[in-house]
């Protein structure tokens, strides 16, 4: 175990690699739920977003509105297989590389 002294992320990551490469215990498992944690790591490996992900993912920055009308105007292509908008990772990050103000620099 690493020295409680470290910051908050350095911990919690040593408590992911403890829980992923050890045997799973019920108080380790809580405890990263409880930060949030599994949250975030099941959610970067997923390759369809709701739109309530999405919101997360921008660290809820953006609101949900916003991101239904930029889905309604066609302006994030998303599919919509039942009631609910699904957008996959890769137009989402298409989508925000394209909406940059500065474009990126190229060596």
């Amino acid at each position: 175990m690493l020295q409680s002294g470290l910051p908050v992320a350095v911990r919690i990551f040593e408590d992911f690699l403890t829980l992923r490469f050890s045997t799973p215990s019920e108080d380790g498992a809580d405890k990263l739920a409880s930060q949030g944690v599994v949250d975030i790591l099941a959610m970067a490996d997923k390759e369809w977003l709701t739109v309530e992900e999405i919101y997360e993912e921008l660290g809820r920055t953006v609101p949900l509105d916003t991101i239904r009308s930029w889905i309604r105007t066609k302006r994030l292509t998303a599919y919509k297989p039942g009631k609910s908008y699904l957008v996959k990772r890769e137009e989402l990050h298409k989508f925000l590389e394209n909406s940059r103000t500065i474009p990126e620099e190229k060596p």
